[in-house]
């Protein structure tokens, strides 16, 4: 098991976990829409928003989880990568594409964190209303949502990174990326 795998399970376990408490921790009837500013919106019955959420959470595991495993199926046409032709090449392919794998499943892991501190904090909201006495999201939601932005934007730049070049061989000379190709 890679440490992508390893790290997107962990989550996801602890993510389920947190639900359970949850589900034991907040009243039959909870806010489950909060507005630009944080303040809840809408509300609906605990089962159905942690149900949502449950359902929700072991989606996006299991979809980051297949990726590395459904990709080897893409034809090399309909996949978007520098220098795709050399980077899939026969005697290049299973490497290149178990690092596009572990690099999804990162993605994964980015997602589910940001998943989980919304729950987090949800679940926070109901537990311990703002002022006037109204579920409030705190810094929780906006601090996670800007550390995935830029978990977002370095993973594209380190894919990018690592396909840009194609490495100084007898055949090939180093050289950037043409284009990306689509």
């Amino acid at each position: 098991m890679t440490n992508a795998r390893a790290a997107l399970i962990l989550v996801l376990i602890a993510t389920l976990a947190m639900l359970a408490w949850l589900a034991s921790a907040l009243p039959p009837e909870v806010a489950s829409h909060f507005d630009l500013e944080g303040r809840a919106d809408a509300t609906a019955p605990r089962r159905t928003l942690l149900g949502v959420f449950a359902v929700v959470v072991v989606f996006e595991t299991l979809t980051f989880l297949a990726v590395p495993h459904l990709i080897r199926r893409f034809p090399t046409e309909s996949m978007s990568l520098p220098n795709r032709d050399y980077w899939l090449a026969p005697e290049r392919r299973e490497e290149t594409l178990a690092d596009l794998g572990a690099r999804m499943t990162w993605l994964g892991v980015f997602s589910a964190l940001f998943l989980a501190a919304l729950i987090w904090d949800t679940g926070r909201a109901n537990l311990a209303p703002g002022p006037e006495g109204v579920p409030t999201l705190g810094p929780v939601f906006w601090t996670a949502l800007g550390g995935l932005i830029v978990a977002v934007v370095l993973w594209m730049r380190s894919l990018n990174s690592r396909f840009r070049e194609v490495p100084l061989t007898a055949e090939a000379p180093r050289r950037p990326a043409d284009s990306v190709r689509s």
